[in-house]
Parts: structure tokens; sequence; C-alpha cells
């Protein structure tokens, strides 16, 4: 009687093993799947950010998210890894940085930096409805231009020398800052771009609206 107990109780606890195995073993398998959203947080503002918006290279961390988003359309995209950097040089791709606005990076002093930076300290005249700037000095010629959104320091574009370099809009939102790439042939279309850009950022904002 008490060995056909004993046999029982062993059994039980056998069983009971074994589920809490099969339950660790599955919650250990589900904890490696990647999460759907990526939280970003900073000063109390949470970007909740789609992994899919990172696709197909998912860098991110505590600091920054990098986004790849399809161009004109700004959709999300859906290629393998080997084809990004193709369709980044043909300009179907616009890729972006969210991060949290680095110390010597705030909206005050950033753009009078990216100026004296690059030395661009003569006023070209308007272009594209921005305030571009230059090196007054021909031997620097080879430093980036810049681009100065009306809107205010908030808003610039630095752009490498040559009409095929690449440009970098920096825009301030909230307590966050954007890197924005693109070709420099689409600069005439970044009033359009950074429309797009601030609506990516407000729907990682109020990802329900």
């Amino acid at each position: 009687m008490v060995k056909s107990l004993l046999l029982n109780v062993i059994c039980l606890l056998a069983l009971a093993l074994g589920a809490a195995q099969n339950a660790s073993a599955q919650e250990a398998a589900e904890s490696d799947q990647p999460p759907e959203n990526y939280i970003l947080s900073n000063d109390g503002i949470d970007l909740v950010v789609p992994m899919a918006y990172m696709d197909p290279v998912y860098h991110y961390s505590k600091q920054q998210v990098w986004v790849y988003l399809s161009y004109p359309d700004f959709q999300v995209l859906d290629i393998e890894n080997r084809e990004l950097a193709e369709k980044m040089a043909a300009g179907e791709i616009i890729d972006m940085i969210v991060s949290k606005v680095p110390e010597g990076k705030e909206k005050a002093v950033a753009l009078s930096k990216a100026l004296k930076s690059n030395k661009a300290d003569h006023k070209v005249g308007d272009e594209f409805g921005l305030t571009h700037y230059q090196q007054s000095n021909e031997a620097l010629a080879h430093l980036s231009d810049i681009w100065v959104d009306p809107a205010g320091e908030g808003s610039y574009i630095i752009c490498n020398e040559g009409d095929k370099s690449t440009c970098t809009h920096y825009l301030y939102l909230d307590n966050f800052y954007m890197l924005i790439f693109y070709p420099k042939s689409e600069l005439q279309h970044w009033a359009k771009i950074k429309e797009q850009s601030t609506a990516v950022y407000n729907h990682f904002k109020n990802p329900e609206n």
C-alpha cells in the first residue's frame, strides 16, 4: 500500500516537473522572439517604434533607433538585407535616426555649431525656400554647405560637396532629434520629406492615432 502511494507521488512529481520544464521552455522560446515594438523613452515621452520600421537591419539602442522607409511613399520596407544598399543608392529608400538629444547637440546651439564647424560663414541666398550658407574662403569649399529651414534653428540640412552627395536633415522634435538621410538630388523636396518624417515621428509618439 505504502509502496503504491509512493509510486503515485513520484509519478505526480514527475508530471509536475515535466509541466514546469515545458512552461520554462515555452517562456524561453517566446523571449527569444523579437518584440513587435521597441520603446525609446526620454524625459517622459515614449516613442513606440514598430520593429517593421527597422527591417531589414534592426539597429536600435537605449539612445536611438534607425528607421528605413521606401521613398517617396514613406511605407514600411519589404525587402531582403542584400537589397538595401542597391535601393539606397538608387534613391528608393529614406533612412533616419531618431535619437535622444546628446550633450552638446542641444537645439539652441546645434545650428551655430554646425555653421562654425563647416566654416559656412557666407549667406549665398535662398534656395528651395531654404537659406543657403557656404564658405567664404574658397580653400575651404570642400566642407559641407548648410541650408537653414525658415521655421527656425530646430531644422537645418547639411549636404556634402557634389550633386550626388548625401544630405542630412537635422530635425528637432520634443526632446528628440531626427537625422534624415537622402540624396542631394532630393533637396528640392526637403519640405515634403520633413512633413512625412514628422508624420512618422508623430505615429511613434501616438501609435493609437
